[in-house]
């Protein structure tokens, strides 16, 4: 039972842009997949071409509409069966319209009713025999014009011989169910009522007169009693089921004697700009011979304006939203958050969870301790939080529905995209990068941006039910972010009379997914708000920050504990104040469901653990149900505490143990909520808290020297700020480098890897942080610039399980390569691997390997220029040759010696490349076995200087030359 339909809304909208057969796209295949059912709308527009005869009141204030026929055939007439004319637009274009619409409608095979040519007319029932039993529809309004100074809308109500609407009064309703039952009594009747203030959330109670102005206000939230007591009118009188609608809002369902009354089901297509409107739903029920049964919700989304199938978070936002609705109408909605469908019930949750938790707080005055917002488990229903220690506590709800990015259906490119949920401005939706869920929203600037990129809601949301308390919060992952922020604008109107905008601390720098929040106190005068994430241009290079489970809680009032709380409810929050440092308090709540997961701990504490390094703790989940198990996903809100499998499956009386990995980031208690997602019906989503205490040892100081000219160099402490000339002041700008098959410039310093970097002259630099005693290095196949840890490593100490370390590679530099056996705190090396894989660096670490000699002075001929040797003359293995190779050429302006191809051996004849040669080159030869040997110099264009210089026994050679290749060769007098 969809509610209200108004198409023909706006300039340039979706009909001239794309079509009469996109209005129902989105929910085409749920509507017609039961060829037995009977669909039923509020068609609240005529479908006429004649607009020659619109309203009196169109010139002054009153808003118009219609159809073209043309929507008939594709859009209405394969999915409804009924709909119902009783409302405040069915005399937007006279009796011309109405009977237009009639007429067209009766050709296709629809019924209608709730307005006609005269009041009998508009008051007689329309009937449709299905399934062996007769359904009568019924019909009426109070939206009639009828109200004290309206003189936009004249009476809509039909007298006997004027056209009209069926006016909505006991007196109607008693003879319209009474002329049905006098004919039969074995019939179902089916009441629609168009009745209610517009954008009221709730059927309004306390009014009982209809004469009164019709009330556009958003906020007007407390019940009232003439909707209601129409509805329990009906159904006292014969009706089998109530279905109101006007307020383009949501309501509440109700239970009245057993029979449904559905005091608003929202828009179902409609352009209205008010983000309010835009969540909706299907309303079912079953029926046979003695009534109506079974019914359940089906939550529905108008994405662009149109509707489309919830599924998510939103579709479990909407049907909480329900729940507590129909809570306050004394009506229970269980939802099945699987499935994404709510169920009406007779009875109150009956399975009750009671947990201890351990609540630490942040200072929120000088008497006062708060905690973080502390998420609860939807599939319980909080109902009260106790405790021994002095405390008090307040309930939230979530008004920012679509925050996780996740809810993105299929859309017509024809459709104007100025009308999404957020106004992304240059930003994007991503699906590659999320916190949890699909997607999340990705924010790009670059050092040249002039201004900061924005995401906000298109529309305004109405802060309702009188909120002085909010929390603004969600995830954050940032890359050399600068200033990023969620933040809330309030309005004294809808998105104008700008008050103030408040934001969460800015975020700077490159984090992981952390969660920030800010409680905030609403500024007088607020009506609606606006919520906001930026980021600013950064100093240099890009900026890119992703945002994920943005939201805005909605605080009710703090309570003392032992405070009973109105359940089912809406609540996904709760916090916690007291004049301690902590308190431990029980959380008790009330379920539909019974767990078929059972778990060996209700709470995990880990042991104090160093900042840096990590520790575990083990939880054994054991399926106790019947079917198969399947864990869809384990996932924390940090990653301080991070979970070894993210999904699996568990057998029948089956078990599987999860790992769950501490590492702090900082001293001090941590806590944390493990989430598990399964295909369990009765508890799909199942939350274990987590705690450690990270241990910071003290700052400590290590001196870093460096010469002139280029250095290779490392990051040996877990440091604030890694930007290279923080930690480097003396260090030419520009010049930090990292190697990813070519050179690559840079601005920070990573633990575990090694950087180039250049200085106009020797000296040194006091590097402070924290200790780094254990470093895990990714290495690909080949050369790779790493460093050590914050103490000297021996490079025979590395744990390296599946030797993909080619041995004699690890060179340092000081004025050239130097052959290394140890990695130095603040020094980088380059490192040879035969393959990708891992590696471990561990202070202390004891040998896993003999260290060996990799000299080849005596054993082969060699050369040693300006202190780089180069061996030659002598066969070598291939795996033994390896050993020999040398790193990447420095940068340019270093000196560096190698025969081509990057080797310092040779077998036989080579070419000895020189890089930057110096004016004097001091060369040391050993040539053994009587063999002669020569160089010879090559000139710019590639040939030979016509002069040999002969190498024989052992000498020294000093050469005033700038040549850059030198050829080696046997001379032609070796025997």
């Amino acid at each position: 039972m969809p509610e209200d339909m108004c198409d023909g809304f706006g300039e340039l909208g979706i009909i001239p842009n794309c079509g009469n057969e996109i209005l129902l796209n989105g929910v085409v295949g749920y509507l017609t997949q039961d060829p037995d059912a009977l669909n039923i709308g509020n068609l609240e527009a005529v479908i006429t071409e004649d607009t020659s005869t619109p309203h009196p009141g169109y010139d002054d204030c009153k808003i118009v509409f219609h159809s073209c026929p043309s929507i008939i055939e594709p859009a209405l007439a394969p999915m409804f069966d009924f709909l119902g004319l009783a409302n405040n637009h069915v005399l937007d274009y006279m009796e011309t319209g109405l009977t237009s619409t009639q007429e067209l409608l009766e050709q296709s095979g629809i019924s209608f009713g709730g307005a006609g040519l005269n009041d009998t007319l508009a008051c007689a029932p329309s009937f449709i025999h299905q399934n062996g039993i007769q359904i009568a529809f019924l019909g009426s309004s109070d939206i009639n014009g009828e109200d004290l100074g309206d003189e936009c809308e004249p009476s809509l109500t039909a007298g006997p011989e004027s056209p009209g609407l069926c006016g909505l009064t006991e007196e109607n309703i008693s003879s319209q169910i009474s002329n049905i039952l006098d004919t039969s009594d074995s019939l179902l009747i089916i009441y629609q009522m168009h009745t209610g203030y517009e954008y009221s959330f709730e059927p309004e109670r306390g009014i009982i007169s209809s004469s009164e102005d019709e009330y556009y206000n958003p906020f007007y939230t407390e019940p009232s009693e003439r909707s209601i007591a129409m509805a329990h009118h009906a159904i006292d009188e014969g009706a089998g089921i109530v279905i109101q609608h006007h307020p383009h809002v949501l309501q509440g369902l109700e239970l009245y004697n057993g029979k449904l009354i559905a005091h608003s089901l929202g828009n179902f297509v409609f352009d209205q700009n008010f983000p309010e409107t835009f969540p909706s739903m299907i309303l079912n029920a079953e029926y046979d011979e003695t009534g109506f049964f079974g019914y359940q919700i089906v939550p529905v989304y108008l994405h662009y304006y149109l509707p489309q199938i919830a599924t998510g978070n939103l579709a479990n936002y909407i049907l909480d939203y329900m729940a507590m609705k129909s809570r306050k109408l004394d009506t229970y909605v269980k939802v099945d958050r699987e499935n994404h469908i709510g169920e009406v019930v007779y009875d109150a949750p009956y399975f009750s969870y009671s947990t201890d938790v351990e609540v630490n707080f942040q200072p929120d005055s000088v008497v006062q301790f708060i905690s973080d917002p502390i998420q609860l488990n939807k599939l319980h229903h909080v109902v009260n939080l106790q405790s021994n220690d002095e405390f008090m506590f307040r309930v939230g709800r979530e008004t920012i529905w679509m925050g996780d990015f996740d809810f993105n259906p299929e859309i017509d490119d024809c459709v104007n995209r100025n009308t999404y949920y957020w106004n992304l401005h240059s930003s994007e939706v991503t699906d590659t990068v999320s916190y949890n869920g699909t997607s999340s929203v990705k924010l790009v600037r670059d050092s040249e941006n002039g201004d900061n990129a924005l995401v906000d809601n298109y529309y305004c949301f109405p802060l309702s039910g009188g909120a002085g308390k909010i929390t603004v919060r969600g995830f954050i992952k940032t890359e050399n972010a600068e200033d990023a922020m969620i933040g809330v604008r309030f309005y004294s109107s809808r998105c104008s009379g700008t008050i103030e905008t408040k934001y969460t601390e800015p975020v700077n720098g490159t984090n992981p997914w952390t969660e920030y929040h800010r409680n905030l106190t609403v500024p007088e005068n607020t009506k609606y708000i606006d919520v906001r994430m930026v980021s600013f241009p950064p100093d240099s290079g890009q900026s890119i920050v992703y945002f994920d489970n943005v939201g805005v809680i909605q605080w009710e009032e703090w309570h003392e504990g032992n405070t009973e709380i109105l359940y089912p409810n809406d609540y996904y929050y709760y916090q916690v104040r007291s004049s301690l440092d902590s308190v431990n308090i029980t959380l008790d709540e009330l379920s539909y469901f019974a767990s078929d997961i059972d778990l060996s701990h209700d709470y995990l504490l880990f042991d104090t653990t160093t900042v840096g390094d990590y520790s575990s703790q083990f939880l054994t989940i054991t399926n106790s149900g019947n079917t198969e198990l399947i864990v869809h996903s384990v996932y924390t809100d940090s990653s301080v505490f991070q979970p070894a499998d993210t999904n699996f499956t568990i057998g029948i009386n089956n078990s599987f143990t999860l790992e769950i990995f501490f590492n702090p980031t900082a001293g001090g208690f941590v806590s944390d909520t493990l989430y598990i997602s399964s295909n369990d019906n009765d508890e799909s989503f199942i939350t274990v808290p987590l705690s450690g205490f990270g241990y910071q040892p003290p700052a400590v100081d290590i001196s870093v020297d460096y010469s002139i000219d280029w250095n290779l160099v490392g990051l040996p402490l877990d440091v604030e700020d890694a930007t290279y000339n923080i930690l480097f002041p003396e260090a030419i700008e520009g010049t930090l480098y990292r190697f990813d098959n070519e050179y690559i410039s840079v601005l920070y310093l990573t633990p575990g890897e090694g950087y180039w970097l250049r200085f106009t002259a020797e000296g040194s630099t006091v590097i402070s942080g924290f200790s780094i005693n254990e470093l895990i290095m990714n290495l690909t196949e080949g050369w790779n610039l790493v460093s050590g840890l914050s103490e000297d490593v021996s490079i025979y100490s590395v744990f390296d399980p599946d030797s993909i370390i080619v041995p004699g590679t690890l060179y340092g530099f000081d004025v050239s390569y130097v052959l290394a056996q140890e990695l130095v705190p603040g020094k980088g090396y380059w490192l040879k691997t035969f393959e990708a894989g891992e590696i471990t660096l561990t202070s202390g670490a004891l040998a896993k390997t003999s260290q060996r000699d990799f000299s080849l002075i005596g054993k082969a001929n060699s050369l040693i220029v300006n202190g780089m040797d180069l061996y030659f003359g002598v066969e070598m293995s291939a795996s033994d040759k390896l050993s020999y190779s040398l790193p990447p050429k420095p940068p340019a302006g270093a000196f560096d010696v190698r025969f081509s191809g990057n080797w310092k051996y040779c077998e036989n004849d080579g070419v000895i490349e020189i890089m930057n040669p110096h004016e004097t080159l001091e060369i040391q030869y050993d040539i053994q076995n009587n063999e002669k040997w020569e160089i010879i110099p090559v000139i710019a264009n590639g040939t030979e200087w016509s002069a040999a210089i002969p190498l024989s026994d052992q000498g020294q050679l000093t050469l005033d030359s700038g040549v850059e290749q030198w050829i080696l060769r046997k001379s032609a007098s070796t025997v």
